[in-house]
């Protein structure tokens, strides 16, 4: 069905560009039809101020008043041969350039419909491809957010059948349910990110205040460190100074806690994180660094895009919708998100945010 549908589109645009071209082709020809006309029309006319002049019986000085009056365009001149009927050269210069005129209007014209044409064929083809691509990341996500989704919910079933059995001791007990507790905070994760991106046009719309982006961050690696500290993963920061910016505090949040989770979970068993914070001439610059597995140049837009995943098969699946929202709220602060990058070199993530004068 699809390749199908590609094949009338491509027909139909295809019908659309030979119409143009063709129009474009006509009017150019109209132009110089334009100028033969009116050459043809002249030497009718000179052939009939011959017949009146012979069929007459007037001197050439008395025809004189006579042809200008009818033929203002032709001229009496003697020659050797006798009298010559002519067309004055200052009027075949100006229909000349008046059919060179109209040409070069016609080839404008055609020249801009078809520009026009072009255009609109390649938002259609642009658009056209966006909608597949939204499609097709959709269904993968909702693929990827299915079984991320069946995953820790077998497993708590399965701990919870488990939990029932009379001969655990306390210890395995223990293990069962810190295990339960992980797989919810990764439920937890999954509607959140599911949640967010359906109310995205909410990201930006909080309190805004002016804070202090070092102490948020802290905050926020504190948050985390339980995270961290089950998935054996050391977050180093080295933050300068108090430096403040302005905007919703929960856009920071949202940024941070993306990438600090995606540093640790597209990782190696000991992830190794570094958060770097410092000023540069009123921009602030964070900068989230990892020793993960590392993402391939040509990926490195792409993944800032909506459903999108990068396949690694050393990574977990995931809802491709983190660093979206990252990209969101960095934006939502006024400010830009870059990625550098190679595989198995890891990875590292800066925000460039507007810093604002320190509170008084």
């Amino acid at each position: 069905m699809r390749n199908r549908l590609g094949l009338i589109y491509s027909i139909l645009v295809a019908l659309i560009l030979l119409i143009g071209f063709w129009w474009v082709y006509f009017l150019v020809h109209e132009g110089e039809n334009f100028e033969k006309l009116q050459f043809q029309r002249h030497q009718t006319d000179i052939a009939t101020a011959y017949y009146m002049f012979e069929t007459s019986s007037l001197s050439i000085d008395a025809y004189q008043p006579m042809l200008e009056q009818h033929f203002p365009h032709l001229q009496l001149k003697m020659t050797d041969a006798g009298l010559t009927i002519v067309v004055d050269p200052e009027i075949h210069q100006a229909i000349h350039e008046a059919s060179e005129r109209k040409q070069r209007m016609f080839v404008t014209e055609g020249a801009f419909f078809i520009l026009l044409l072009l255009a609109g064929t390649s938002i259609l083809t642009l658009a056209a491809r966006r909608e597949r691509d939204f499609k097709r990341a959709r269904e993968l996500f909702l693929a990827g957010a299915t079984h991320e989704l069946k995953t820790p919910l077998a497993c708590l079933r399965l701990y919870t059948e488990t939990l029932q059995r009379p001969e655990l001791d306390s210890s395995q007990r223990d293990r069962i349910y810190g295990s339960m507790v992980e797989d919810v905070d990764r439920l937890e994760n999954i509607i959140e990110q599911v949640l967010s991106v359906s109310s995205e046009e909410n990201i930006g719309s909080g309190e805004i205040e002016t804070f202090d982006a070092k102490n948020e961050i802290e905050l926020i690696v504190e948050d985390i460190s339980r995270f961290t500290t089950e998935n054996n993963a050391l977050i180093r920061l080295n933050l300068q100074d108090s430096c403040y910016i302005t905007g919703d505090k929960s856009d920071l949040e949202i940024s941070l806690r993306n990438l600090l989770r995606n540093a640790v979970i597209y990782n190696s068993d000991s992830a190794e994180i570094s958060v770097t914070m410092r000023k540069n001439t009123g921009r602030l610059l964070i900068s989230v660094a990892d020793n993960g597995f590392g993402i391939d140049k040509k990926h490195h837009k792409r993944i800032f895009e909506s459903f999108q995943r990068v396949d690694n098969k050393n990574a977990p699946a995931g809802s491709g919708l983190g660093l979206y929202l990252v990209k969101r709220a960095v934006e939502s602060l006024g400010g830009t998100i870059s990625l550098t990058s190679n595989p198995g070199d890891g990875s590292t993530f800066t925000l460039d945010l507007p810093a604002t004068e320190d509170k008084k």
